[in-house]
């Protein structure tokens, strides 16, 4: 049976690098406006039913999560940070609307050293944007769209606090993380710099470097990473297409 629609509730967000508009839908499943195009870990990729959107997302369930937390969302608006779109409850379950971001980062490795100082200089600028407003958070996935603009996508199912203790263990914990995905980056590449040696050192001692760190390059040229992202993309594509279409 069809739940029927109310009044959904607007958040505006606050004025920063991107404006976003949250949505919540009451006693409405999201399906009512999306419908499935492949299935995710932990949701699935939507189309909108209105067509002339042409809007894909993320729909991950989410549980527990209440309005109280959801309107601190709203807060959430980086263009490194894949933005979340709007929030259905149901009886149920509850389900997060999420911006679509093409490819996993790890889809566009191997990467040289300047393209990896591109990604972390981008990471790095929504990591110190979380912190400055004091939300503990998890990374689920880094993403990358064709564009070459890097998107972290937020573990929504982690609850959000504000003890200090927590959030210096919380700083360390995605210290750890970035390290690993540099490692992994880094495998092909005969050596690192000292800038590059310097940064993973503040990582590994548990701290996220400023962005004047000297390895980042706050005005990286992003249109590196948009050709590997469209080669990954092609890659893909070819690796789908039935034989006899080639």
């Amino acid at each position: 049976m069809s739940l029927r629609r109310k009044q959904p509730f607007p958040w505006q967000a606050k004025d920063l690098s991107i404006k976003v508009n949250l949505t919540a839908y009451l006693n409405v499943c999201p399906t009512e406006d999306y419908y499935m195009l492949a299935e995710t870990r932990g949701g699935w990729i939507g189309q909108h039913r209105q067509r002339l959107t042409r809007q894909l997302a993320v729909i991950h369930r989410v549980s527990g999560i209440a309005f109280k937390e959801f309107s601190r969302l709203a807060d959430i608006s980086h263009e490194n940070i894949a933005h979340p779109i709007a929030l259905y409850v149901s009886t149920d379950s509850s389900s997060i609307v999420y911006e679509f971001v093409d490819l996993d980062v790890h889809e566009i490795l191997p990467l040289n050293l300047p393209e990896i100082a591109v990604v972390m200089t981008q990471i790095t600028s929504a990591v110190h944007f979380l912190l400055k407003q004091s939300i503990l958070f998890r990374i689920h996935s880094i993403r990358v769209s064709y564009r070459g603009v890097v998107k972290i996508v937020l573990d929504w199912d982690f609850e959000p606090l504000l003890a200090e203790e927590i959030q210096e263990a919380n700083g360390a914990y995605i210290a750890a993380y970035l390290d690993e995905f540099m490692e992994v980056a880094g495998r092909t590449l005969l050596g690192w710099t000292r800038s590059a040696i310097s940064f993973r050192a503040s990582l590994q001692d548990g701290l996220i470097p400023e962005l004047e760190h000297p390895f980042l390059l706050p005005n990286g040229n992003k249109m590196r990473l948009h050709e590997q992202a469209m080669f990954a993309m092609r890659k893909t594509m070819l690796q789908q297409a039935p034989q006899e279409a080639l």
